[in-house]
């Protein structure tokens, strides 16, 4: 693999997104708090929760409204270790928090893919995005090997919705959010896919734009909730699970 061969990424704390209040990430915020309370909702996963102060409190604010709380788990999964260990002061009882790799290095997109998406798809986007630069398939190609080489530096287990599933004894959770890397997108929503409810963000961006128009499409999944690409964010979505 490429990504042993590349230059590890240095560590940072990233701002949390999706702020309660926030002009742009607040319907998200609210959304995540609905979802979470929900009585259906006893287990949560999120996919890239950085420090906790963002979605994760959000997730945390409607599972402490659900009826079923105390008797709920939110997963949560960060694995730059900055911000994991901020993530960590934060937890609650009920939290579960891994530094782990969402899904393996393997399944990220590929150099043709990220190609694609930069000379054909991202031309096309009938919108004003909220970044312009280095948006070069090149550039992303060796970002994504510098993320897969940090995964590999610290050792990281790199399955990590599995290595969840498989030692809480969940199949498929009530709810999952995913908000991680940009080049693991299609990989974490296949590894939460069954899920009640499904959120995804950046869905205008390489991160989440495939998976978004396939749940669009998909009879077992409706579309509940859609904020568009605006100037100063990437847009998200909400799913909920069709059954019969």
């Amino acid at each position: 693999m490429s990504a042993n061969k590349a230059v590890p990424i240095p560590e940072h704390t990233r701002a949390p997104d999706h702020v309660k209040n926030c002009k742009h990430t607040g319907i998200m915020y609210d959304m995540l708090v609905n979802l979470a309370s929900k009585p259906e909702v006893k287990t949560v996963i999120e996919i890239g929760s950085t420090n906790g102060l963002g979605s994760t409190k959000a997730l945390r604010e409607g599972l402490e409204k659900n009826p079923n709380f105390p008797d709920v788990r939110l997963f949560c999964i960060e694995a730059v270790a900055q911000m994991f260990n901020i993530l960590l002061k934060t937890r609650a009882p009920y939290m579960k928090c891994y530094r782990v790799c969402s899904t393996p290095p393997k399944d990220n997109y590929t150099n043709k893919e990220i190609d694609r998406f930069f000379r054909v798809d991202w031309p096309k986007a009938p919108f004003v995005t909220p970044q312009k630069k280095q948006q070069d398939p090149t550039w992303h190609i060796r970002e994504r090997d510098r993320y897969n080489a940090y995964f590999i530096k610290e050792n990281l287990p790199l399955d990590g919705v599995a290595l969840i599933k498989n030692n809480n004894k969940v199949t498929d959770f009530d709810l999952a959010l995913v908000d991680g890397g940009t080049y693991s997108g299609r990989a974490d929503v296949a590894s939460v896919y069954g899920a009640k409810y499904l959120v995804l963000d950046d869905i205008h961006t390489l991160k989440c734009t495939w998976s978004f128009q396939e749940l669009m499409a998909d009879p077992k999944y409706k579309c509940i909730m859609h904020y568009p690409c605006t100037t100063a964010h990437f847009g998200y979505a909400a799913f909920e699970r069709v059954d019969g």
